[in-house]
């Protein structure tokens, strides 16, 4: 019985482990997010997540900015009740800002 749960924990980590085949290549993306303030939220820090993973906190009317690789990825956050996530296509060599507010909104902010 050990040897088969052994034998499972090691095929999910390894699952875990496997890096992502990203549907396009190219040079990163530079990413910017920022939370919006609000007063019925404004004590709490929102945990920002990326593709499952939990990255860092926001504050009200703080902005992060990072790269990924171009391609497919998983935009979410944690905040009080809130727990969203959305799917986001990130473009090759482009630059997305993201605005994040309470009620599940993650919004792609037009650049124009």
């Amino acid at each position: 019985m050990k040897t088969i749960a052994g034998i499972l924990l090691v095929l999910i980590l390894a699952g875990c482990a496997t890096p992502r085949d990203t549907e396009s290549k190219g040079p990163p993306v530079q990413v910017i997010v920022y939370r919006e303030p609000s007063p019925r939220d404004s004590l709490f820090p929102m945990l920002f997540i990326i593709d499952g993973h939990p990255v860092f906190q926001l504050q009200p009317e703080e902005a992060r900015r990072f790269e990924l690789p171009p391609g497919d990825h998983r935009f979410g956050y944690e905040l009080g009740v809130y727990n969203c996530s959305t799917r986001v296509r990130l473009e090759p060599g482009k630059t997305a800002s993201y605005r994040l507010a309470q009620g599940c909104v993650i919004a792609l902010e037009d650049g124009s």
